[in-house]
């Protein structure tokens, strides 16, 4: 950790963290035993942009964002290369996502990776 705060704070934050999440943002979750379908529009940076890669462009899977969907959603996309992805290139995903489980259905490349 950077910052001494950060690391003294971080068992009681990881203790209740979950519970906040919840109770936060539990409305905007997901049904249990709905099916949800769509894309995800995302990219690598040009020049490598390291952490940030791959970076979600646009989301068309139908529920509410959150910081739970945010996390959900870049693991679910960091699976499709997990050794990072060609730089400058963007894809398109179809996915189904059913309780709190995905289902890659298709790839497309929108931008051709550069040379």
């Amino acid at each position: 950790m950077t910052n001494y705060m950060e690391a003294a704070m971080a068992p009681a934050e990881a203790k209740h963290r979950q519970e906040v999440l919840k109770s936060t943002f539990g409305h905007l979750a997901p049904k249990k035993h709905k099916t949800y379908r769509g894309s995800i529009i995302f990219g690598y940076g040009e020049y490598d942009s390291g952490s940030l890669n791959p970076t979600i462009l646009q989301d068309n899977m139908g529920i509410e964002g959150s910081p739970w969907w945010y996390d959900e959603i870049n693991e679910f996309v960091s699976t499709i290369h997990p050794d990072g992805g060609p730089c400058g290139a963007v894809f398109e995903v179809y996915a189904t996502w059913r309780n709190y489980r995905w289902w890659q259905t298709g790839l497309r490349t929108m931008i051709e990776p550069s040379s």
